[in-house]
């Protein structure tokens, strides 16, 4: 599967709009769905590279494929690694409405709900937490989401100095 890099460059630019984190949202944790931000690259089972980011890091997909949320199946599911290796991001394309819906429901039942959706017209919300960050968005245009889930930025900023 090839993602088009505007979809990719467009998830990851949008990341930097996010709220600053401020309280943890609800089952916060230090990761996503059992992916632990930090966690080496060769502590997952059948991951492989499908680009090298411009900072020297890897952008890659399992294997075996599907990422599981809330018993959901995502197929199309990436994960970017840092240039030592560490898990920083996981970005899933949603690819129609009817998994979008469902993929809401499991976020919201898992990390509570979102106060106020940032558009509810376009299906835009965000969980912003003191570990992770977490942007699910779907464009009825285009007839596909995405779901980006991150190390939070201030987590990140504090690491890296």
């Amino acid at each position: 599967m090839k993602i088009p890099s505007f979809i990719m460059a467009l998830a990851f630019a949008s990341c930097l709009f996010l709220p600053a984190p401020s309280l943890s949202f609800e089952n916060e944790t230090n990761g996503f769905m059992g992916l632990k931000w930090g966690a080496d690259i060769s502590s997952f089972d059948g991951m492989v590279k499908v680009k090298k980011t411009v900072k020297g890091g890897a952008i890659c997909k399992r294997e075996d494929g599907a990422l599981k949320v809330g018993g959901i199946e995502l197929k199309d599911a990436l994960y970017s690694f840092s240039p030592d290796g560490a898990l920083e991001s996981v970005l899933v394309v949603i690819k129609d409405y009817k998994d979008f819906l469902a993929l809401k429901v499991a976020l919201i039942d898992t990390y509570g709900a979102v106060e106020d959706p940032l558009d509810a017209t376009d299906e835009k919300y965000v969980w912003s937490g003191e570990m992770t960050s977490m942007y699910l968005t779907y464009n009825m245009k285009t007839g596909s989401g995405l779901l980006y889930a991150g190390a939070a930025a201030k987590k990140s900023v504090e690491e890296a100095y």
